[in-house]
């Protein structure tokens, strides 16, 4: 399942379907040596279906009806209600039909589903993607203005770049060289945190759950906290002006959870 446009939204899903199912998932990338994922899961399996989705209504469009046959399994062992719909009558869908709606990418490419129904696009596998996805910490911000350079914004700056030399040139580089890249992007998506403290704790996270997973000694708290001053202004540039700049903005709150998810169906 992916959606028709490359973005970091399948993230997003993944961790809160991991959440769904009691449990948590981590994601970390050290320099040189890759990334890890960390997911855990409650040893005893939850009692099926899921309070959180009991009841709800999830339809299924696919061309393929073993395919949709069997989706709609998988929905009613989570405790969804499944409906199916056939490709001949996803133009008379509508958005109070259902809670959640899978539909295959195809019907809506050729513009088949009627605007403003919410929808996860159901990629076949068989088909090539449309486009890949990738995610980024700064990916799409622009350039701070001149002023803003003149004051340190945290005690790193202040103590290490006094004469600004070194975040003149961050935000020389995000000016000249960055823009063309931004703009091979088709899509961008922002995963809003609530306020930039939350980027310490959720990188903290991270850390301690690659050092238990590898074994290895990583950074302390202190360690942490530089490490993301050096980022703290890009990423604050990227809280103030991303809002207005991505395609879509999910704003998260201190759980990661999407506060603007579509309300269900009455």
């Amino acid at each position: 399942m992916a959606w028709q446009k490359a973005s970091s939204l399948g993230l997003a899903i993944c961790h809160h379907l991991v959440r769904l199912m009691r449990g948590e998932l981590l994601l970390s990338r050290v320099e040189g040596e890759g990334g890890l994922a960390c997911l855990e899961l409650p040893v005893e399996r939850p009692r099926m279906p899921l309070p959180e989705l009991s009841g709800r209504v999830a339809l299924a469009c696919t061309r393929d009806p073993r395919t949709g046959h069997a989706l709609a399994q998988g929905l009613a062992a989570l405790g969804l209600q499944p409906l199916e719909a056939t490709p001949s009558g996803v133009e008379q869908l509508h958005a109070g039909d259902a809670d959640l709606f899978l539909v295959d990418a195809p019907l809506v490419r050729d513009g088949r589903l009627p605007p403003g129904v919410a929808h996860v696009c159901l990629q076949d596998p068989r088909e090539p993607a449309n486009a890949p996805e990738g995610e980024g910490w700064c990916l799409g911000v622009p350039a701070e203005d001149n002023a803003a350079l003149v004051e340190p914004v945290n005690a790193l700056e202040a103590r290490e770049d006094p004469d600004g030399t070194w975040r003149r040139y961050c935000n020389t580089a995000l000016a000249r060289d960055y823009p063309a890249l931004w703009a091979r992007l088709d899509r961008l998506w922002f995963l809003q945190p609530p306020d930039f403290q939350a980027v310490y704790a959720w990188r903290w996270q991270q850390e301690q759950a690659l050092q238990a997973a590898s074994g290895r000694r990583g950074m302390d708290r202190p360690a942490l906290e530089r490490f993301v001053q050096h980022y703290e202004r890009v990423s604050r540039q990227a809280l103030r002006t991303l809002p207005g700049l991505a395609d879509a903005v999910l704003r998260l709150d201190h759980a990661r959870r999407v506060k603007d998810a579509p309300a269900p169906a009455a």
